[in-house]
C-alpha cells in the first residue's frame, strides 16, 4: 500500500527516478522550458519549485552547494541562483506553468510543456 507516500513512481526504481528528475530540472533551468509527459511534468513541477525555494531562502554560497547535489552540470545551479532568485523574490509559490500540448503519436500519452511563469 502507498499510504502517505509522496510523489509518483513513474515506473522506475529510486535511482532512475532521481536521475530523471535531475535531468529534467537541469534542462528546465538552462533552456527555460521542457516538453514531457503529463505525469513527469507534474512531478517535475514539485521538484523544481523546491529548488527555487532553496535558491531564494539560502545565502548564494549555501544555495549553490545544495543545488549542485540536486542538478546536473556546473552552470545550472549558478543560473538558478542568479537569474531565478531575483525573478521570484516577491512570489510565494507557483513558479512553473504546465500547458497541455495534445497526445503523442506513438502511444497517445498526454504531452505537456513545463515552463517558467
Amino acid at each position: 500500500m502507498r499510504h502517505r507516500l509522496r510523489g509518483k513512481q513513474l515506473g522506475r526504481k529510486r535511482a532512475q527516478r532521481k536521475s530523471l528528475l535531475r535531468n529534467l530540472a537541469s534542462d528546465l533551468v538552462m533552456k527555460g522550458s521542457v516538453t514531457t509527459t503529463e505525469a513527469k511534468g507534474k512531478t517535475l513541477r514539485a521538484y523544481a519549485e523546491r529548488l527555487v525555494t532553496i535558491a531564494k531562502n539560502k545565502s548564494p554560497f549555501q544555495a549553490k552547494k545544495l543545488l549542485q547535489s540536486k542538478l546536473y552540470g556546473s552552470k545550472a545551479p549558478l543560473a538558478l541562483v542568479r537569474k531565478y532568485k531575483k525573478r521570484y523574490q516577491d512570489r510565494s509559490g507557483g513558479y512553473l506553468r504546465i500547458t497541455r500540448m495534445g497526445k503523442r503519436t506513438g502511444d497517445k500519452s498526454n504531452i505537456v510543456k513545463v515552463e517558467w511563469v
